[in-house]
């Protein structure tokens, strides 16, 4: 590669809504309203809250606040508030920064993803993304009347299944990270969805297990494939990039459903299929570790969902299946709910390998950190605690420490009684 210059670098899901660009300059989309519609259980207040507001710098901070896109303001407002009260109570030199970069093409090379280049924009702080509580949003919204079949084009879908010895491989593309520019034509000869016991499916496609795509698995015939499970995203709101509705199908069993948070982008450049560690993982997926919580089926990671193709980067050619890692309602209910997501040492620009790690007082992270994450939810001494931890601030006491222990409280609880 020409390009030697090692930068740790990530594609956020957030502030910088899937674009590959100098992140410096990233600008969430605008939400607009649509019409009210009583049986859809999606909310879709006038006075809602706006993508252009989603990003808020706070003196060295960056304030991510994209997943209360499209509910009222003052959600959003009030939990922010708390977060950025107990941020603002640091010392001036506590900060964190990122490096930005962007992505450039390689003179004679092959096009993104199958290899890929890059070069430094500066540095930017780390985003802290907030996030309201599955008990807040389930309070606003009625996800039971959630439409997650019929709206077909609004859903990211994963089909999961075990090959048979007559399931030929399908002429589908796998999954690609946003900004890809290949022709879809290049897997018609090697298509890796065997291999992966996986198909993520794109807008144009069909959920149809006897359809054109599908069929060549021959499921639940003499020899055929075994379904696994359906794996299924819908926006919470119009607009927002964040917030999910996920739903696991299997077979013979109920179906589940969670709240899930997305974070990042889950497919990145070509790697060596060597560095693969899961099933499901094909060489343009990215690494995610998380030894805090990563619910697995049949060796699939379910913080890996298909991405919603309705939020897909405007402006892209063609259709194609996506992915990207989100938290479920766990991390909501952890002791305490707040999580720093770090790059292990042989993550690389575009080729991340990311480490999920729970942030706990007086246990800095010694990897850079690229993204914190905070549910409003968290107890204001845990708040700060973690805090002091990941700015490794941990000799700092603030002054009438009680006191800003009150405010917090207070703060947090307008935030938690808010709707």
């Amino acid at each position: 590669m020409a390009v030697t210059v090692v930068l740790f670098a990530v594609l956020t899901i957030g502030c910088n809504k899937y674009e590959l660009r100098d992140q410096s300059s990233t600008k969430p989309p605008d939400f607009l309203p649509a019409k009210t519609d009583q049986t859809s259980g999606i909310v879709q207040h006038l006075d809602a809250f706006q993508g252009k507001e989603a990003c808020k710098l706070l003196g060295s901070w960056q304030i991510d606040r994209s997943a209360y896109i499209g509910f009222q303001k003052s959600f959003a407002d009030l939990a922010s508030a708390y977060i950025e009260r107990a941020l603002s109570a640091l010392p001036l030199n506590a900060k964190l920064n990122r490096p930005v970069y962007k992505r450039i093409e390689l003179p004679g090379g092959p096009r993104y993803p199958l290899d890929v280049g890059w070069e430094a924009a500066g540095m930017e702080p780390v985003p802290v993304l907030v996030l309201p509580s599955p008990s807040q949003i389930r309070a606003i919204i009625d996800l039971s009347k959630i439409d997650k079949y019929q709206i077909a084009k609004v859903l990211g879908r994963t089909i999961l299944f075990d090959p048979g010895w007559t399931s030929t491989n399908p002429w589908h593309i796998p999954p690609m990270p946003i900004g890809f520019s290949l022709p879809n034509g290049i897997f018609k000869y090697k298509p890796p969805h065997l291999e992966l016991g996986k198909i993520v499916l794109s807008s144009n496609d069909v959920d149809d297990l006897d359809g054109e795509l599908l069929s060549p698995l021959r499921i639940d015939r003499i020899g055929g494939a075994t379904l696994l499970a359906w794996l299924r995203t819908m926006p919470i709101t119009p607009g927002n990039p964040i917030l999910r509705v996920a739903q696991l199908e299997q077979p013979g069993r109920p179906a589940t459903e969670w709240i899930a948070y997305s974070f990042a982008d889950a497919n990145g450049a070509s790697r060596p299929r060597s560095l693969m560690h899961r099933k499901g993982e094909s060489r343009f997926s990215k690494q995610l570790q998380s030894s805090i919580h990563d619910p697995l089926l049949d060796q699939f990671s379910l913080l890996r969902l298909p991405m919603p193709l309705s939020l897909r980067q405007k402006g892209l050619k063609r259709e194609a299946p996506c992915e990207e890692f989100a938290l479920d309602e766990w991390f909501a209910q952890a002791d305490p709910p707040i999580f720093a997501l770090t790059l292990d040492p042989s993550s690389t620009p575009f080729r991340e390998s990311f480490v999920l790690r729970q942030v706990k007082a007086g246990a800095p992270s010694k990897e850079p950190i690229w993204l914190l994450i905070v549910f409003s939810n968290i107890d204001p001494r845990q708040l700060l605690e973690a805090l002091k931890s990941v700015t490794q601030s941990n000799d700092w006491h603030p002054e009438n420490e009680s006191k800003l222990i009150e405010e917090l409280q207070q703060l947090r609880e307008r935030a938690l009684n808010s709707r």
